[in-house]
């Protein structure tokens, strides 16, 4: 069985953490004869290691622009998958989305429909935002791009074919079956171990592990036998009050007394391993549930007694661990004296039970539910339709219908909506179209313009397309095969290639609850939508001079249909001093982003409002701006 393992975390070289625990499962596998890739921008020297194969990450994609480097990121394993595959099973980390374009092509394209694809789930690596309860992501500033990460990684829980947990407290976060997989022991280098006498606490540091009730119960403990020290090893983490390291944080309140005998020695590398205390020393692990299960494998294969909270990654994991309640110094302190005066009592183990759910046999998942393939062809009857409004732009229409002619799909009917045209060359342009069905009405507006194309069409499934803008020729066939294949959909699109007076391509990420309320994340005009759902919703909304796109993208998720992008090019976004762009929308952002958020200002449920406010005020306070065309006004560009 032929095995990639995709973790960004594979790049630092550290014992504990989800790149630790990749590297471990992956030498488990390899063991059983699986042929085992490891997927990542680097590999330290320490992994570099057969019978393991290390694929480095394919490079960026020129001139490609993202509202997130994770987003690019996703684009970036999608495309080493495909040169260097196929593969059999494909495991990736859910933190950060990193199988959100491999999950979309599969979906919407049908690609790598043999493989099964497992997505991991890693809470102390996850999104901040209203999902994140607890872990350093629940601590940490909300962005927009954490609202981003937060919805790519629920794409990921829901679309992959197993979801892997490695404790059962982290399973039952899960509303779907989770696969339960015992953590491979970790590959540790060396035995020489330092003599020094102290006190161990492993695991990262943030608010919630139990850091604090640790320094607290050291200051007890200390009182009663001056001769202990105080060891932290583990992550630092961004997570104090504004954001910034949360050890200097830590290390500005100790009292005292533990300030000579409190050392940080930050996280533990493998090549660190010669320096953590002997045998035998106690080891108090996090309190938290979001703690990476490494860090009590490695507690364990080191031999230290280990004291864990109740409802800890440890308490679940190990057996033979002195328990405490959550947050108690007192008795945190009297276990730790404890530890420290029979230090050999209960040898720390892995733990058997019995666990909720289904327990992986193997580290190898076995599929949970079919993939269904691509159609290879296109299924009766899926006439598609080509709107194309039409107002004094008649030297680029020609463009435009001839580019639908292009496309790799033979049903579609092409449509243009003259909307009271004046300018004599587009009348003549409009009249000497043959072979499209045409339209003729007074001047209503670009939004009104579409819903009489909408109501014309013939065909199941419609394409809205401005005249000066220009159809890829691989789109419409895509489209139609996973409008086809998932009936829930609403709309797809794809990237967006600008030209003209700008040239890159734009990724959308489609619609992210709470934050597309005010920052456009979804795809333009262009897409392809059923004809079926634009009726439902009222088709455009004519009283809009612009953002009337967005708006309906808004309105057909609040009707339930659901929407996704296409990982190749739909639209070919023409950019001239003439558009609408800037002679229109640009000048009336505030107004009409503020008419957007009174029309769906339903949707402002209290678990996405203070979110929502949060990340308002870090598009404020940064200057944020997403809109090529604005800043190239600002560079004195068309006005």
């Amino acid at each position: 069985m032929r095995i990639a393992h995709v973790c960004r975390d594979l790049a630092a070289d550290r014992a504990t953490g989800t790149g630790a625990q990749v590297f471990a499962t992956a030498l488990a596998q390899a063991g059983q004869g699986h042929e085992v890739c490891l997927v990542s921008e680097a590999l330290p020297g320490s992994r570099l290691r057969p019978p393991l194969t290390w694929v480095r990450l394919s490079p960026p994609r020129p001139d490609h622009r993202y509202f997130t480097e994770q987003l690019e990121y996703a684009d970036r394993v999608y495309d080493t998958l495909r040169e260097h595959g196929p593969f059999d099973v494909i495991e990736f980390s859910d933190a950060g989305g990193e199988a959100l374009t491999v999950l979309r092509a599969r979906r919407l394209l049908g690609e790598f429909a043999p493989a099964t694809i497992a997505v991991t789930l890693t809470p102390w690596l996850s999104a901040t935002g209203a999902g994140a309860r607890s872990g350093p992501g629940a601590h940490r500033p909300v962005t927009y791009q954490s609202m981003i990460a937060e919805f790519a990684e629920g794409y990921c829980r829901a679309r992959a074919d197993v979801l892997i947990a490695e404790s059962v407290a982290v399973a039952r976060t899960s509303s779907r079956p989770v696969t339960l997989r015992r953590p491979s022991p970790p590959d540790l280098p060396g035995k020489g171990m330092s003599e020094e006498r102290t006190v161990l606490r492993l695991g990262a540091l943030y608010p919630g592990s139990g850091v604090e009730a640790f320094l607290r119960a050291a200051e007890r403990a200390a009182g009663k036998d001056p001769d202990l020290r105080f060891t932290l090893r583990g992550d630092d983490t961004p997570t104090d009050p504004v954001g910034r390291s949360y050890w200097d944080h830590l290390r500005r309140m100790l009292p005292p007394a533990l300030r000579d005998r409190v050392v940080y020695g930050g996280p533990v590398r493998t090549e660190d391993i010669g320096t953590l205390p002997v045998p035998g020393t106690p080891c108090v692990l996090p309190e938290s549930a979001c703690e990476p299960p490494g860090t009590a494998a490695l507690a364990a294969a080191l031999g230290y007694p280990v004291i864990a909270a109740h409802g800890s990654t440890a308490a679940d994991l190990l057996d033979g661990v002195r328990i405490v309640p959550p947050g108690d110094p007192d008795r945190l302190a009297g276990a730790i004296l404890d530890a420290v005066a029979r230090p050999s009592v209960d040898p720390v183990r892995p733990a058997v039970r019995p666990t909720p759910g289904k327990r992986a046999a193997a580290a190898v998942p076995v599929r949970a539910r079919p993939v269904v393939a691509a159609p290879a062809r296109r299924a009766p009857g899926c006439l598609v339709t080509v709107v194309i409004p039409l107002h004094d732009q008649g030297r680029y229409v020609q463009e435009a219908v001839e580019s639908v002619r292009r496309s790799d799909y033979p049903d579609v009917e092409i449509l243009v909506v003259d909307d009271g045209s004046t300018d004599p060359e587009t009348i003549q342009a409009f009249d000497s179209l043959h072979g499209v069905t045409k339209v003729r009405q007074a001047n209503a507006g670009l939004p009104a313009a579409r819903n009489a194309g909408v109501d014309k069409a013939a065909g199941r499934y419609i394409v809205p397309l401005d005249a000066d803008d220009l159809l890829p020729p691989g789109f419409i066939g895509p489209a139609v095969r996973a409008m086809e294949r998932h009936p829930d959909l609403g709309y797809v699109a794809g990237y967006l290639r600008y030209f003209g007076l700008l040239e890159f391509t734009h990724v959308p990420v489609g619609h992210v609850p709470g934050l597309s309320l005010v920052l456009n994340t979804h795809p333009r005009a262009t897409g392809m939508f059923r004809r079926d759902a634009l009726l439902e919703v009222g088709g455009y909304d004519a009283a809009l001079p612009a953002y009337e796109d967005w708006d309906l993208y808004i309105r057909l998720h609040k009707a339930g249909y659901d929407s996704d992008i296409l990982p190749i090019e739909g639209q070919l976004y023409r950019r001239h001093a003439e558009s609408m762009t800037f002679s229109t929308s640009n000048g009336l952002r505030l107004e009409l982003l503020q008419h957007l958020l009174r029309k769906h200002a339903d949707l402002l449920s209290p678990d996405r409002s203070l979110p929502l406010v949060l990340t308002l005020a870090h598009l404020w306070k940064t200057g944020y701006e997403p809109s090529a065309s604005v800043l190239l006004q600002r560079e004195g560009g068309p006005r």
